[in-house]
């Protein structure tokens, strides 16, 4: 089947099933981020991020410690017309092995959940 004819079935079932897709849960996008020790200050280099309960959505920190995460969205059919559906922010955790893992607040700016950018994270050893 090619890609247009693939569209125009999809969009056919959309449209006959009455269901479109809307955002249901969103993550904040992570830009600069920087993971140090809480007493030394030294980077981590072996930080993640990631989406809370969610380990494919992991990222590592670079040699200096520093993270950026694209972000994502969670999707979900239903009904149309759309409701007032506000998405639910999805929690980011940045741990690194023998350290604390620490959440980061999400919150929302009107529709949308907030950026994070240029944080400096400090983790505590167990």
């Amino acid at each position: 089947m090619t890609a247009a004819r693939f569209a125009a079935v999809l969009t056919l079932s959309v449209l006959g099933s009455g269901c479109v897709p809307f955002i249901v849960a969103e993550s904040p996008t992570v830009t600069s981020v920087k993971v140090v020790d809480a007493e030394s200050k030294r980077p981590l280099p072996n930080a993640r991020l990631l989406v809370k309960g969610r380990p494919d959505t992991a990222v590592s920190a670079d040699s200096e410690g520093m993270l950026n995460f694209e972000g994502i969205r969670d999707h979900k059919w239903l009904p149309a017309p759309p409701f007032d559906i506000v998405p639910a922010p999805l929690a980011l955790v940045v741990e690194a092995p023998g350290y604390r893992p620490l959440q980061l607040p999400a919150e929302r700016t009107g529709m949308v959940v907030a950026p994070i950018r240029n944080l400096v994270v400090e983790l505590h050893r167990h």
